[in-house]
């Protein structure tokens, strides 16, 4: 590798098991990590989207993301857990005296592909995360056989979640990778391209255009599609749903000051929406069937929480309702003017929003495609793929991972009934993508990820990480002023899950904490709420269980 800059830095600051920021090159600045006395350095930002990772949380070997939960080696830089798809920059460290080291960035050398399975074809169905992160880790492990991304977009991959926090995203702004990027590692991307039919007997898939590829290997990571009414009207337009870049594009170009829009259903998608038009319409109303938004996931008080966040910036809501009708099919436009509601309420309507949830897009494999052919996928009730700790399915050579996917979790007992879940988030439809490619490669590794995920409501963030299946307690700690808060989700008096606002990094360091295996009790959450309004103790308090072995500390 070739040296590119170096510069001389004075360590005697740095403590074992701890990270601290230096200049480096310009303006920019190196992360500097000492563990079990030795030095490491990397790239001090987060490749997802540019968290100060000197804020984040160092465990084992690893730094995640204060953020969105991220894990990187510190080591090696390489991302060990999503979201992002770069691992960091990793810098050559040389000790020179007692405290002072060289510390030099280096020009990697091209990826070499290994001949071993040249001839080899995998197909993957899909361009989401975990369709782009399969194909991805592939390379980066050097598997040299031909790899095809399939997907019905007519876009290449993008960051799918910016779609409903923003109202001006430009498609540039938001692709994950650039032509070049899949030209130089190979990867052949078919953009528009609808499949007809899989024969898993043959191996091979028919297009809607009737051409046809054989595949030695299957990735099958078709996600999810929106669920959309069934009251009468609801082919009217200006009626949307929000899921590829072109629906974003199709709601958010008709945004006007005189505009009064109507979101029906509370969930992630819905809410967001309703946060990110705020101010760029007239009015803004949710319909939702329960008593606020995410109240069955995260309890009443968290809902209301939410909901008074959204009041307070001026949205209005209509709860423990359902539609009636879509209204407006007699202007000569067919566009919606109004709706109503099962309390007998009619509400003008301009631009209505459905987030009403998913389904799993199961298309291509709800029905058996033969009888008498054993070669079919099988299917929970729900339409869910299932897939084992491996992303393997029941048919050889065929994988699946993603929102299409149900898969054993390892947070959950093996003894517990319904182990396998699926998890319809980005974080873990990444991590799938890289189980999967690594199975594809006969590694046999497991899928071992605490489910993280985040929501932007008016500029703040949510965060999550955990599972909470079956809670029964929540606990709440919160400053006086409720600008902070953490959710603890109990199950038998042991936390099971965290939700956190703008109490960074506390989600992150319970994702380890659950990833470690610790227990974190009742008796432990208690011991930790006078601790809750000085932050820097707080986190000192929770970082405690971070080992193998619980630590008392109080």
């Amino acid at each position: 590798m070739t040296e590119l800059f170096s510069c001389e830095i004075d360590l005697t600051d740095l403590q074992n098991d701890q990270m601290k920021e230096y200049p480096f090159e310009k303006d920019s600045k190196v992360l500097i990590i000492k563990q079990n006395n030795h030095i490491y350095a990397v790239s001090n930002k987060c490749t997802h989207y540019g968290a100060p990772l000197v804020n984040g949380v160092l465990n084992n070997g690893k730094i995640r993301c204060p953020w969105h939960g991220a894990c990187f080696n510190t080591k090696t830089g390489d991302i060990e857990d999503f979201p992002g798809l770069d691992g960091l920059t990793c810098f050559n460290v040389e000790q020179i005296n007692t405290d002072k080291y060289k510390i030099s960035k280096l020009l990697k050398e091209n990826i070499k592909f290994s001949i071993d399975i040249k001839n080899n074809k995998t197909l993957i169905i899909g361009s989401g995360p975990c369709g782009l992160e399969c194909a991805e880790t592939l390379r980066r492990e050097n598997y040299d056989g031909n790899i095809t991304l399939i997907s019905k977009d007519d876009y290449l991959p993008y960051d799918r979640p910016k779609l409903s926090k923003s109202t001006d995203t430009s498609i540039d702004s938001i692709q994950l990778r650039k032509q070049e990027f899949f030209r130089e590692n190979r990867i052949e991307v078919l953009l528009g391209k609808p499949i007809k039919v899989i024969d898993f007997a043959k191996k091979l898939i028919g297009f809607d255009d009737n051409t046809k590829l054989e595949y030695d290997n299957l990735m099958i990571a078709t996600g999810s599609i929106p669920i959309t009414s069934k009251a009468p009207g609801a082919d009217l337009k200006n009626i949307f749903i929000l899921r590829r870049y072109q629906d974003a594009r199709n709601i958010f170009d008709q945004i006007t000051l005189n505009k009064r829009v109507v979101i029906v259903g509370s969930s992630f998608i819905g809410m967001e929406v309703a946060s990110a038009l705020t101010g760029k319409v007239k009015s803004i109303t949710v319909i939702t069937k329960t008593d606020a938004p995410f109240a069955t996931s995260f309890g009443p008080e968290i809902g209301n929480f939410i909901k008074n966040m959204h009041i307070q910036n001026g949205i209005y809501f209509e709860t423990n309702v359902e539609i009636d009708e879509f209204g407006g099919g007699n202007n000569p436009e067919k566009t919606i003017t109004h709706v109503s509601l099962s309390n007998g309420k009619i509400l003008p309507c301009d631009i209505c929003v459905l987030g009403l949830g998913v389904k799993p897009d199961n298309n291509l494999f709800r029905s058996p495609q033969d009888a008498n052919n054993s070669l079919n996928l099988n299917l929970n009730q729900d339409g869910f793929i299932e897939v084992d700790e491996y992303m393997t399915t029941n048919i050889p050579n065929v994988f699946a991972g993603g929102d299409v996917v149900t898969f054993p979790l390892f947070l959950l007992d093996r003894s517990e009934k319904n182990r396998n879940v699926s998890i319809q988030h980005w974080q873990m439809a990444t991590k799938h993508g890289q189980i999967a490619a690594l199975n594809i490669l006969k590694k046999r590794v497991v899928i071992k990820s605490v489910p993280y995920f985040w929501t932007v409501q008016f500029g703040k963030s949510f965060r999550y990480a955990g599972y909470s299946r079956g809670y029964d307690k929540i606990i709440i700690h919160q400053d006086d002023h409720k600008s902070k808060l953490v959710a603890f989700y109990m199950k038998d008096k042991i936390v099971r899950a965290v939700l956190t606002f703008m109490k960074d990094p506390v989600a992150s360091l319970f994702a380890e904490i659950f990833l470690s295996g610790s227990k974190v009790v009742e008796h432990d959450v208690n011991l930790l709420k006078p601790l809750f309004a000085q932050d820097e103790i707080y986190v000192q308090g929770i970082k405690k269980f971070m080992g193998p072995e619980k630590i008392s500390y109080l």
